[in-house]
């Protein structure tokens, strides 16, 4: 068995230390920590854990090229507005949690704010997907496109939908150009599907929906108050058109 400080250390079938040629040193620093000091990948020379996990991290940055780079950088910051917020999103944020040096992404994007508008749209054809998905099944046949929609927001089209509502639904407020691209896609989605905008039931319907949506952010859609909200805007819109029935 390997030297060791506290638990053993593991050790290959063939009487190996699968972690290479290490010491285990004790640092007494205020309290009593273990620090391995591995020479193993780093040509003899010896360097501390964290010196390691620098190269490892530096290592996994490098890999990250082109498009993956760029739908790592995408994911990042979409995952910071759907958990914080629009306002939490820093430059330094995204490359932390996407482990992307600072200077991949600005070979991709040359702004904080070009890198917010692409995950903006990219959560809009998310949208758009997924009322496609919900109007081919013809959820409420008299409103394809509001049916469809109050649909995506009670998880009909799946968790990766709802998330994409959430953030475009959650910046719109305090963010005047989401808000206005909202509104356009509204109204282009209408368009498409043959709803009239003036529709005042639709469009009431909607507000519920977005509602019910924000106010129970978070929970499973399949939750059984969920899924009668659901039931109750459908069936209340079809009782103000019964011709949609």
């Amino acid at each position: 068995m390997t030297r060791q400080f506290g638990r053993p250390r593991p050790v290959s079938g063939n009487g190996q230390d699968p972690y290479g040629p290490c010491d285990h040193v004790l640092e007494n620093s205020g309290e009593q920590r273990r620090q391995f000091v591995c020479r193993a990948a780093t040509n003899g020379k010896r360097v501390s854990t964290i010196a390691m996990t620098k190269l490892a991290e530096s290592s996994a940055r490098r890999a990250r090229t082109g498009d993956n780079a760029r739908d790592a950088l995408l994911a990042a910051t979409a995952e910071i507005a759907h958990s914080q917020g629009l306002a939490a999103i820093t430059i330094q944020a995204v490359i932390d949690r996407a482990r992307i040096t600072r200077g991949c992404l600005f070979h991709h994007f040359p702004t904080k704010e070009a890198l917010i508008d692409e995950m903006v749209v990219a959560q809009f054809g998310k949208l758009d997907d997924a009322i496609a998905l919900l109007t081919s099944e013809r959820t409420l046949p008299g409103f394809p496109f509001t049916g469809a929609y109050i649909g995506l927001i009670f998880g009909m089209a799946g968790t990766s939908a709802r998330t994409a509502w959430d953030i475009v639904m959650g910046a719109s407020p305090s963010d005047r150009m989401i808000r206005h691209k909202l509104h356009r896609w509204i109204s282009r989605q209408q368009i498409a599907h043959g709803e009239r905008s003036d529709d005042t039931s639709a469009a009431l319907a909607r507000f519920a929906a977005d509602g019910a949506g924000m106010r129970h952010a978070g929970e499973d859609a399949r939750s059984p108050l969920l899924a009668r909200l659901h039931r109750q805007l459908v069936e209340t819109l079809l009782k103000d058109h019964p011709a949609a029935a």
